[in-house]
């Protein structure tokens, strides 16, 4: 028989996908394996108990032999029907032995008067509880097997009522065992053993406890899933991708596991799908026995390491919109989210934090060049933490996906992948090929002025929609420019001049606003005097008070603007110290660097050099500053040397202070490195800061007052 009819409504398919005939097979033998252990348990302790786990065994056996006969006829009723059935109501025996077990915990504790309500009530109460969500949801399972399409979904909507009543019941049901361990234990912490239990039996009955609350929270977030599940609609993701059968169902059953979590120590997360909701079945193709179908680059994958080898028949390839994901790509998935996207998130956000964890994984799944770049940077990550030639080499491969993928999204930027383009723009800065310590200085600078020139292709991207709302888009919280709005600078005693000033212009274009107008509060745009440290002042200095004799300096209008572009930094430096404000500002930057100043860059100018040895400095103090990394040493003593070559002294010295921050840094940290830039700054004491930033901060609101 074929699929019933559909409607514009509703679309409803017995199967989505060729069921994996691995998978079912492996979990029939092994839940077949545990029925014959627990009937041997019960024939040999009589314990009426184990009869439970015996039927609920048996029920997967049979829904799991039904998915086989699937695989071979994915469009036969019968087979469709059983196995809906059998491994929907399967569980529902297990949780009938986890509520038997608790009544009789309580008497094995003597904890009778205690408990809220007899002990053999609690057997009586939620089983019956049990018996009715077993008969509603077999009901709606088997009302949905028709070929009625308004029947189809009658019997959806049953199933979704028996799943909510079965979650209640549970829910309860851990109330109530907790609230008996809290009244027993009080109870045992003023009562001698001699007139309760011995201690042997006040640890058995807790150790009953434990086990109940595991099994339970298994089983629950099984029964969860399945909710979750049907509530999604028979089109959802979760209902149309197998691999979630077996991770949230049989996983969660306490039967087959796949360990890579729990060894780990990790919640179990696998990359849900934002769009799964909307959309379309075609958009997903059944894997077949063709050739092609191989997962991608899963045959360069070595898992040698069995303790961290995730079971091939546990999570059928899902697909995304790459393709099949194999099962490495799992892994760095889950890398991904409960490791690497922290090295990213260089500020304390809440928001920042869930969109790095959350929406750019979620996103990644519909947007290739997104998913590649996620998995190159996982892969790069889980390297560095167990090196491996092979997961190294599969890096490399994501990472050429990346830029394959990226480049073709660039020629079809549209609303709908705007953001993600964005934020893949972001990853790129961590994907460059970087050089090695032994590679030469001029290697060093070109891989240097590829960073910058990635660098301004984000800002070019962020610029589409600067002024046009970008304050309003998901990610921008990622690409915020700045914390907060920084005090003057302090009255130093240097010669008044608007030269030595920053620019005044429209807010969202200056260093000093460097955010879209919308998100400013009243606050004009104001001009305030460079702040930098002396060497690198008296280079300014230079630039715009040129000598009135001897040729023109070319390069002065490129260069000034990338001094008023560091000063904010250094402001930020002495008035909150090494803090998100300070970080912030490193990463971006660079997004002020213009078109003809990295042409004095990549020309290897010697007063363009020294700007960008400052800032590479500086971003060494960064935590996490993924962007320099290990680098900073090599770069700017590959700047060192062109800078010396060039004889000129102002530049030779302001380029030796960025040297030397970067020697303190690496004898002391960086919170010396940042102390030592004010060490001789006339006028500039690093401790008098955030004293006179509060002080600033106060009369500000005095001034509001």
């Amino acid at each position: 028989m074929a699929n019933p009819p559909s409607s514009p409504e509703f679309d409803w398919k017995m199967y989505r996908y060729v069921p994996s005939l691995a998978g079912a097979m492996i979990a029939l033998i092994i839940f077949l394996i545990m029925a014959i252990l627990h009937l041997h348990q019960f024939f040999r302790l009589k314990n009426r108990i184990i009869i439970f786990v015996v039927v609920g065994a048996l029920c997967e056996v049979g829904g799991f032999g039904a998915r086989i006969g699937s695989h071979f006829d994915n469009q036969a009723w019968g087979q469709f029907i059983v196995q809906g059935v059998l491994l929907l109501v399967g569980p529902l025996f297990f949780a009938a032995t986890i509520y038997m077990m608790l009544g009789r915990t309580i008497r094995l504790a003597g904890g009778e008067d205690v408990s809220l309500i007899p002990a053999r009530w609690y057997t009586r109460i939620f089983v019956t509880a049990d018996v009715a969500t077993l008969i509603i949801q077999g009901l709606g399972a088997s009302i949905m097997g028709t070929m009625q399409l308004a029947l189809a979904l009658a019997g959806e909507k049953i199933v979704i009522a028996g799943l909510a009543l079965q979650v209640a019941t549970f829910v309860v049901f851990l109330v109530a065992a907790v609230d008996f361990q809290t009244r027993m234990s009080r109870k045992a912490a003023h009562t001698p053993y001699t007139t309760t239990a011995a201690p042997s039996s006040a640890d058995d009955w807790k150790k009953m406890l434990y086990i109940l609350y595991s099994v339970s929270a298994l089983i629950l977030v099984r029964c969860t899933f399945r909710l979750i599940e049907y509530s999604m609609g028979n089109a959802g993701y979760l209902i149309s991708h197998e691999w979630t059968l077996y991770v949230f169902d049989a996983c969660d059953e306490a039967q087959p596991t796949c360990n890579y979590c729990s060894t780990r120590k990790l919640d179990c997360e696998y990359p849900p799908d934002s769009s799964s909701a909307s959309r379309s079945p075609s958009s997903s193709v059944a894997p077949s026995d063709d050739s092609s179908s191989t997962p991608l680059l899963n045959e360069e994958v070595d898992f040698s390491d069995t303790s961290q080898q995730i079971s091939t028949w546990v999570i059928p390839p899902a697909f995304a919109s790459s393709g099949q994901l194999t099962f490495l790509d799992h892994e760095l998935l889950h890398h991904y989210k409960t490791s690497t996207w922290k090295t990213f998130a260089v500020r304390e956000d809440a928001i920042v934090h869930s969109l790095h964890r959350d929406y750019v994984p979620q996103s990644s799944i519909s947007h290739s060049y997104l998913l590649y770049a996620l998995l190159s940077i996982a892969a790069s990550d889980r390297n560095l933490l167990r090196p491996s030639k092979q997961v190294e080499k599969q890096a490399l491969v994501y990472r050429q996906k990346t830029f394959e993928e990226y480049t073709k999204a660039l020629q079809n930027i549209t609303a709908e992948n705007y953001e993600t383009v964005l934020v893949t723009g972001m990853f790129l800065l961590a994907l460059l090929p970087s050089p090695k310590p032994e590679d030469t200085d001029s290697e060093h600078l070109e891989w240097m002025y590829s960073l910058l020139k990635m660098s301004e292709g984000l800002r070019v991207l962020a610029s589409l929609r600067w002024g046009l709302g970008i304050e309003k888009l998901s990610v921008y919280p990622l690409i915020c420019r700045e914390l907060r709005t920084l005090p003057p600078p302090p009255l130093l005693d240097t010669v008044e001049s608007s030269k030595l000033c920053t620019p005044v212009g429209p807010l969202g274009t200056t260093p000093d606003h460097p955010n879209p107008a919308p998100t400013y509060e009243q606050h004009p745009p104001s001009s305030n005097p460079v702040f930098l440290p002396p060497r690198l002042m008296a280079l300014f200095e230079s630039l715009v008070n040129p000598p009135t004799t001897g040729p023109i300096d070319m390069h002065r209008n490129s260069l000034v603007p990338v001094f008023h572009a560091l000063s904010p930094i250094f402001l930020s430096l002495y008035y909150y110290h090494i803090n998100q404000d300070f970080y912030v500002r490193i990463f971006v930057f660079t997004s002020f660097l213009m078109p003809d100043f990295l042409a004095l860059v990549k020309a290897r100018e010697p007063r363009a050099l020294t700007l960008i040895a400052w800032w590479f400095a500086l971003a060494g103090m960064v935590k996490g500053g993924w962007w320099v990394g290990s680098r900073v040493r090599r770069v700017i003593e590959s700047i060192e040397s062109v800078v010396r070559k060039s004889g000129d002294v102002q530049t030779v010295q302001a380029c030796d202070a960025a040297v030397n921050v970067v020697e303190v840094f690496e004898r002391m940290g960086s919170e010396e490195a940042a102390r030592s830039i004010f060490q001789t700054w006339e006028g500039v004491t690093w401790d008098e800061g955030p004293r006179k930033a509060e002080e600033w901060e106060f009369g500000q609101l005095l001034d509001l007052v």
